[in-house]
């Protein structure tokens, strides 16, 4: 055997692994150039000389002693199925048991043997008779072969066509070869999936998702590209193991936004389970191989990573993903300026990539993995994917195309800077003991829980009255905005939050797909539906919300006496905000849809893309409008809060016909007309609305 490429063996052949003796020959292109390396050929996987059968049956049991004999067919010099469930902890291959194809790529080994397409209890799907037939894949007519035996085989080809990226399977109905249509052979409906669902197909059906109205732009046509765009792996492209792109081809450079499924799941690693790192975690109560989700509200019955304070933490189907976060977050807060949103580039993240395969979320060795959804959305709806620079003077990509929102919704016309919107606040999580997230007093020091009963400053510098602070939903960081400052009365009281996220106020944190995908997919007063499919796929709603009440200026919450809209599927606008005073709107301190509130729309008070904001409770203020309305830096008022004419703004992004003005920031329970500005104001300002 000649010599081989380093990149290509693992000592002197490709495939050696811990028990030594059974290895896949590199072979040699027929040179006598001794220093040439050896390369895959067919006799590589395949021996003439060699013939034999599929081991196959579908109460396999683990067997760890290799007693069984070798099995084989089409000439393969190892097996064609995995026959035994792969042993974690192993790093040996096991070569009676294990399909020829981990001989040379181990895929992280537990990483591979862990996840949802190789564990048995997971993966035990079978195939139909029919679709086991067309891949020659072994059936007796009543037992077909399951997903964990066909393993590698479900997704690839060895033998794939000419073109067919990453060796995956072309079918029918794929004249382009795209990849999520190797995913719908299983992730669809019932009939036309390959799995028999009459022998328990639990798979849950993602095609039908990207089917609807508004959805990810995963197809070449909702790309508006001839092909693919999605390309990852080799010197310019990024990492292909960890299913990395270099920034340049997720669009910072050209138009090229797309969205395949390996831009979110690794297919190598994933795992059903509530959290990313259930597998790893000593306690059991967050292992659930029921759930592909992560479990929104979770109560606070315990401590450390298993706290209610954790709901931001990444979902089983996301172990193993990439995504992005701060490189240096104290860095860049620190010289946050006066403008909203902050200036933000690529430089100002990194990347969060693998399997830390450990149970920790506060090592370092997690650190440098992906631990939070938020980081997999970031690496797309941020600057460092799409080159926003200044989001004013240079705005993300347009909206509008084949299944996204039209241009014009909302007023808005490009797509925001979400990482921006999130992460321009000084905050931590867990919230920093004795300190409010975000805030500081007029003195400038913290002044503990509630900060002596009211509001405080923000941090950031600039024109920030007394009393106001950033806002923000707690998707990167909880708010630490208790029940006490929030005036939500004693822990047993009725609150203006509906279930599951009444519990943990102020430490909780949430994900982006709490809020964005399937329409169904969220049922208010509980929480995800998890018998539909989570994740922020597709929706009939526009910006892929999970409702089927939309958040817009026309559409009212207070005119759904049961949902109230979009917004109340997690807040109660007929709850008082208050316990200590409820003589503000109609007596009771509360949104209500009568003559004074009239049933208008929330955007009338709070602005139209709400992730986080400059403002306290999301409010917009007509009277300090700078960058972020188009206006300059500071604040410029537009028209006189103590006139007549209250004429509605539409100040895109944010602002969509607004009509609050605030001349000074109240404290909770102190709102009264003055601060809305003025007395015709006083219909449409709550006392209480803090």
């Amino acid at each position: 055997m000649r010599g081989l490429d380093a990149n290509q063996q693992q000592g002197s052949n490709i495939g050696r692994q811990g028990d030594g003796d059974f290895v896949l020959e590199l072979q040699n292109t027929g040179t006598i150039d001794p220093d040439e390396p050896g390369q895959v050929q067919c006799t590589t996987c395949h021996d003439p000389h060699i013939s034999g059968y599929d081991e196959f049956t579908a109460t396999s049991t683990p067997n760890t002693d290799n007693s069984t004999p070798p099995v084989s067919i089409k000439f393969l010099r190892g097996n064609r199925f995995q026959n035994r469930p792969p042993v974690v902890g192993n790093t040996s291959v096991q070569k009676n048991h294990n399909i020829i194809c981990i001989f040379c790529h181990t895929k992280g080994f537990d990483s591979w043997k862990l996840s949802a397409h190789a564990d048995p209890t997971v993966g035990d799907e079978q195939y139909k008779e029919a679709a086991a037939n067309e891949r020659e894949f072994p059936t007796d007519g009543t037992n077909s072969i399951q997903v964990w035996e066909a393993a590698c085989l479900n997704c690839h080809d060895t033998h794939s066509a000419s073109g067919q990226k990453k060796l995956l399977r072309k079918n029918a109905s794929d004249s382009a070869g795209n990849q999520e249509n190797t995913c719908y052979q299983c992730h669809n409906t019932t009939g036309n999936s390959i799995l028999d669902a009459e022998a328990g197909s639990t798979v849950p059906n993602i095609k039908t998702e990207f089917a609807k109205t508004r959805r990810m732009p995963i197809t070449t046509t909702d790309q508006a590209a001839s092909s693919e765009l999605h390309n990852i792996g080799g010197t310019n492209n990024g990492d292909g193991a960890n299913f990395i792109e270099n920034a340049n081809n997720l669009g910072i450079n050209s138009n090229s936004r797309h969205a395949e499924c390996t831009d979110c799941h690794n297919p190598h690693r994933v795992i059903r389970n509530k959290r990313f790192n259930a597998n790893y975690d000593a306690v059991a109560a967050v292992e659930d191989d029921t759930m592909r989700t992560h479990e929104t509200g979770m109560d606070e019955t315990s401590t450390g990573d298993n706290d209610g304070r954790e709901g931001n933490v990444a979902s089983g189907v996301l172990r193993g993903a990439w995504g992005v976060d701060l490189a240096s977050p104290s860095s860049f807060r620190s010289g946050l300026g006066t403008d909203w949103p902050e200036l933000m580039t690529v430089s100002d993240f990194e990347v969060k990539s693998g399997d830390p395969g450990t149970d920790s979320l506060t090592t370092a060795e997690a650190d440098d993995h992906l631990t939070r959804e938020y980081q997999l959305c970031f690496k797309c709806h941020s600057s460092y994917a799409l080159n926003y620079g200044n989001r004013q003077s240079n705005l993300g990509p347009s909206l509008g195309g084949t299944g996204t929102t039209p241009s014009g919704t909302n007023t808005m016309t490009n797509f925001t800077n979400v990482a921006a919107e999130f992460l321009s606040v000084d905050a931590t999580n867990p919230p920093t003991s004795g300190t409010d997230q975000g805030e500081e007093s007029s003195n400038g020091s913290n002044e503990g829980t509630a900060c002596g009963g009211g509001d405080c400053n923000p941090t950031a510098t600039g024109p920030i009255q007394t009393n106001n602070h950033r806002s923000w939903h707690p998707v990167v960081f909880p708010t630490g905005r208790d029940r006490a400052e929030r005036k939500l009365g004693a822990s047993t009281s009725t609150i203006n939050f509906k279930a599951p996220w009444a519990d943990n106020i102020g430490t909780q944190t949430m994900q982006c797909s709490d809020c964005h995908g399937g329409e169904d997919s969220y049922t208010a007063g509980v929480g995800a539906d998890l018998n539909e499919v989570q994740g922020p796929h597709g929706s009939s709603s526009n910006f892929l919300l999970k409702s089927t009440e939309p958040w817009d200026a026309t559409n009212s919450w207070l005119d759904h006496p049961d949902g109230y809209g979009f917004c109340g599927g997690c807040h109660q606008p007929r709850v008082s905000n208050s316990s200590t005073d409820a003589s503000g709107f109609d007596g009771d301190g509360s949104h209500r849809p009568d003559s004074k509130m009239g049933g208008e729309a929330c955007p009338w008070c709070h602005i139209a893309v709400p992730h986080g904001w400059k403002n306290k409770q999301f409010l917009a203020n007509l009277l300090c409008v700078g960058p972020e309305g188009g206006a300059g830096s500071g604040c410029t008022a537009i028209g006189n809060y103590n006139s007549d004419n209250y004429s509605i703004e539409n100040r895109a992004p944010y602002y969509n016909k607004t009509r609050l003005r605030v001349p000074n920031w109240a404290r909770s329970g102190s709102w009264g007309s003055s601060n809305c500005g003025g007395s015709n104001m006083e219909d449409g300002c709550p006392r209480n609305r803090g």
